[in-house]
Parts: structure tokens; sequence; C-alpha cells
């Protein structure tokens, strides 16, 4: 009687320890293929929007219009506090208006590297976070898009965007 509940008692450790292993292994999957697409998506919204580049000074008598967002409003709306720290939206916004009229909007995004690191037990006090590698091609030609990202609460919000290319070079 007592190695039959001993056997039943470690067949149910052995069950919940599958089920908790499990549940890490489809949530590191579930946000990996979340950061991925986000990582496409975000960088299509940011690179294909409106380029214009307006400095802070310029906007202070400027009509209220509705325009769309500039590249550097839309990247500073998905951005964490902590890019915002490490760089203004004016020299975003430079930035990324540097980028576009260089190379022209973004056309296709060609493949994604990278992935998600993700701990294995929901438990776990490691922030989720995310480093992708995009390949991207522009009117103008081809570059490579670096995203750093963290996930905060159900949401992606980026730490880092930067664009490589040797089209900028010269």
């Amino acid at each position: 009687m007592r190695k039959s509940l001993i056997s039943a008692c470690t067949f149910l450790l052995l069950l919940i320890a599958i089920a908790i292993l499990g549940s890490g292994i489809y949530r590191q999957s579930r946000l990996d293929a979340s950061s991925r697409e986000f990582a496409i998506h975000v960088t299509q919204i940011i690179l294909s929007g409106n380029p214009r580049y307006e400095a802070q000074e310029d906007l202070e008598d400027a009509p209220e219009l509705e325009e769309p967002p500039t590249a550097a409003e839309t990247l500073a709306s998905f951005a964490h506090p902590l890019l915002l720290e490490q760089r203004s939206m004016d020299a975003l916004g430079k930035y990324l208006y540097t980028i576009t009229l260089n190379l022209g909007p973004l056309q296709v995004v060609q493949s994604i590297n990278g992935g998600s690191d993700v701990p294995l037990f929901v438990f776990d006090s490691q922030i989720p976070s995310a480093t992708h590698n995009l390949q991207v091609e522009f009117s103008a030609g081809s570059a490579q898009v670096m995203i750093d990202m963290i996930l905060e609460g159900d949401e992606w919000l980026i730490t880092a965007f930067s664009v490589e290319t040797t089209l900028l070079s010269s």
C-alpha cells in the first residue's frame, strides 16, 4: 500500500513537472513568434511612413494640421523609455529622415534572423527580450535593420533600432 502511494505521488509530481515544462516551452514559442511579427510590423510602419523631419522649434508657430506622424513619432510610440532616454526625439527624427531621404521608402522585408530570450518558467524574474536582424530592401538598395526589444506586460517595446547599409557610407 505504501509503495503504491509513493508511486502515485511520484507519478503525479512527474505529470505536474511535465505540464509546467510544456507550458514554458509553449510560452517561449509563442513569444518568439510574436517578437518576430512585431519586429517586421513595426519596421514596415517606421520606414514606410511619412519621412518628413521637423525640428521642434519649427513646430512652435505651425498651425494645427492633421498630418500622419513622422517616422520618429511612430518609433517613439513603440519605444521603451530607455530608448527615448538615449536618443532625443530630435535625434531620432534626424536619423530616420536621413535614412528615408537617402534610401527612399522601404520596399520589402526580405528575411529576419534572431529570436527571443524568454525564461522557461513564468515565475522567473528575467524580463523576456528579443533581438532581430531584418534584411530589407529600400528603393535605393538593401540594408539591415537591427531591433532590440523587451516585453512589458503583453507588449513588446523597442529598446534599440538602427539601420545599417553601405549606401550611406559614401
